[in-house]
């Protein structure tokens, strides 16, 4: 994660996801803008389990053991950004990968 840091704000993923201001909080003695964000729909840019990212964009490459059923269901990323309030510097990231499933 340190070498993709903010990954997700690139100009070629960002149509793919959908980002929301929780607030603003303390991080050590920084103060923090909390945001989330969620991919919404497939991305070219963001593979999972064998396939392959164009490499003249950013983009991300998982390799995850899916069970069963859920093999079938579209595996989207989700996360969230603590950026500094004075200099708009992501201070800390964290992501996820979901199985987008008919009841979620």
């Amino acid at each position: 994660v340190t070498l993709y840091e903010g990954i997700v704000l690139s100009e070629n993923l960002r149509p793919f996801f959908e980002f929301s201001l929780v607030g603003k909080e303390g991080l050590g003695e920084q103060e923090v803008f909390v945001l989330n964000y969620q991919q919404i729909k497939k991305s070219p840019f963001i593979v999972v389990n064998n396939g392959k990212v164009d490499m003249n964009k950013p983009g991300l490459e998982f390799e995850v053991d899916v069970p069963g059923e859920l093999k079938k269901n579209d595996i989207f990323l989700r996360g969230e950004f603590w950026i500094d309030t004075k200099t708009f510097q992501i201070r800390r990231e964290e992501r996820e990968l979901f199985v987008q499933t008919s009841a979620e």
